[in-house]
């Protein structure tokens, strides 16, 4: 099988779990290296920017959105992903995008 075609694969898994991740962090939202770290546990040998390409590409689809906090008293800024309702019907399964699997389970 080609390589391309598996990291492709891989790729379009990934978003979809970041989407879960994010609906099961509402209202709140999940940071970024939350989502990382849940991921990790999920066996993805990922790094940072591989979930923060990704939610990037979520967010160009409309699919999440991202806000950034910061506390300068105290010097921590993170950037906080959340769903959209785009994204809550995409893993309802009332609408496909192309880029993102769903996976069950």
């Amino acid at each position: 099988m080609n390589r391309r075609l598996l990291e492709t694969a891989a790729s379009h898994e990934l978003r979809g779990y970041i989407l879960k991740v994010a609906q099961e962090a509402r209202p709140l939202g999940a940071s970024l290296k939350l989502i990382e770290s849940v991921l990790r546990q999920l066996q993805f040998d990922i790094e940072e920017y591989d979930v923060v390409n990704a939610c990037g590409y979520l967010a160009g689809k409309g699919l999440v959105r991202i806000t950034s906090v910061s506390n300068k008293t105290q010097g921590i800024s993170r950037d906080i992903v959340h769903l959209t309702p785009e994204g809550e019907d995409v893993l309802d399964g009332t609408c496909v995008v192309d880029g993102v699997e769903v996976v069950e389970g």
